[in-house]
């Protein structure tokens, strides 16, 4: 069956998508969320602020679309950072926790979308609802990762106790994560190498060598 083609007036449509999303991300930048408006977006992207109503019917349509663009790019990010080391888990592991720092050291879009959607989650039940969905994503991709170390390398443990710290190492990530933007004056690097540290300490913890 052929591919539906794309009609011009959709792609433009798509393109001033597109362009209000960035120019949103670029605005959530310059401002705390509470400062976050509609009006802000528009003198960005340098078009009428209707237009932005259109695409976008609520301030929570429009960062729920930011959270998901952002997302998409750290999902990307983390299959080519574990197909990269497929052949060597441990490495895999480590790939892996370190691509969030990486992304957050290097893009201050995803720095500020990620901040503020962390702070919705406690504020907004649709946020909420939808980071525990986005978590038990993260957390099964963790659990993965630590099974295919626990294989390779032959280490026993209780299966139960593989997504507990599944669980206590996203907790790392975030955390870490915060204190390199709170704490460190942005030092995403020695962050993640703490992380990294931290996660294959639980491991050695949980997880001991087969006798």
């Amino acid at each position: 069956m052929a591919k539906k083609k794309t009609r011009p007036k959709q792609e433009r449509g798509l393109r001033t998508r597109e362009t209000l999303l960035l120019a949103a991300i670029e605005a959530l930048t310059q401002s705390h969320i509470y400062g976050f408006r509609f009006s802000q977006v528009s003198k960005i992207a340098g078009v009428p602020q209707p237009l932005i109503d259109y695409h976008f019917p609520s301030l929570e349509a429009l960062l729920t679309e930011m959270v998901t663009h952002q997302l998409e790019k750290l999902k990307n990010l983390s299959v080519e950072a574990i197909e990269a080391n497929a052949a060597k888990p441990r490495k895999a592991l480590e790939a892996y926790i370190r691509v969030v720092f990486e992304l957050a050291g290097s893009d201050a879009g995803f720095r500020a979308v990620w901040s503020s959607y962390y702070h919705l989650t406690t504020v907004n039940k649709n946020f909420a609802a939808f980071n525990r969905v986005v978590r038990q994503t993260g957390n099964e991709r963790l659990a993965m990762l630590i099974t295919a170390v626990i294989q390779t390398e032959k280490l026993k443990g209780k299966p139960r106790t593989i997504n507990d710290v599944a669980t206590c190492v996203q907790g790392i990530i975030t955390g870490y994560g915060f204190m390199a933007s709170a704490e460190t004056e942005g030092d995403f690097k020695a962050m993640a190498d703490l992380a990294v540290k931290a996660s294959f300490q639980l491991l050695e913890v949980n997880f001991a060598p087969v006798a």
